[in-house]
């Protein structure tokens, strides 16, 4: 990743398991496009209300795990 592009993680706590996932990344650059911003959230509400991330992600006992498994995942 370079200096011009921001990587925003959509991350969940299973309150009940005390686990960690990572729903989606959206990635930002300069110049930042706010259609493009819009979209993101679009999509990022979108995939949280068709499927629970409960059945559809994988869950780690913490935050840092579940972000290197899910860069590992996708090969960010």
């Amino acid at each position: 990743m370079d200096s011009h592009t921001l990587a925003v993680y959509f991350c969940f706590e299973d309150l009940n398991s005390g686990k960690y996932c990572v729903q989606n990344v959206e990635f930002f650059r300069l110049p930042l496009a706010h259609e493009y911003q819009l979209n993101a959230l679009r999509n990022t509400m979108e995939l949280f209300m068709e499927e629970s991330p409960l059945s559809r992600c994988q869950w780690w006992p913490s935050l840092e795990e579940a972000i290197k498994l899910h860069d590992k995942t996708f090969e960010n």
